[in-house]
């Protein structure tokens, strides 16, 4: 009497694991590339809510030290970039909403050391372009 023993070979199963693991690291990273900038430090609070709403419907806008606004790394320098910056992201939101009505809103991630005056001008000009919804982007102070 003999016995077939069966093996399972599982290296294509930990082969595609493995490439999956890489490619989900990848994308988050490629995803928050445009929330991000090197140059400004956030302010910190103390207490903050959470984002309400972290769909695609966000448009990431950076105010630096200076004043000035920079968009998935190009800085605006009138409010014509701006109002043309907003509107090809929100036609792009809308392209890929198929239609569906979507608020874009606004995420304005000011530097801890720009004035205040460079954060609502930017909100401002945001609203004279058509955007009327807007966060501004914090850290949390834990504790």
């Amino acid at each position: 009497m003999t016995h077939n023993r069966l093996d399972i070979n599982l290296t294509p199963l930990l082969d595609l694991v493995l490439q999956l693991i890489m490619f989900f690291m990848l994308t988050v990273n490629f995803v928050r590339a445009d929330q991000t900038h090197a140059g400004v430090d956030l302010p910190v609070v103390q207490s903050a809510m959470p984002l309400l709403n972290t769909g695609e419907n966000l448009v990431f806008i950076t105010v630096g030290k200076n004043g000035e606004r920079i968009a998935n790394g190009v800085i605006m320098h009138t409010f014509e970039d701006l109002q043309r910056h907003l509107q090809a992201r929100k036609d792009e939101i809308r392209a890929q909403s198929r239609g569906k009505p979507l608020d874009v809103v606004v995420v304005v991630r000011g530097d801890k050391d720009a004035s205040c005056g460079h954060i609502w001008d930017t909100l401002d000009d945001c609203s004279r372009a058509g955007c009327h919804s807007w966060q501004l982007r914090v850290i949390k102070q834990s504790g």
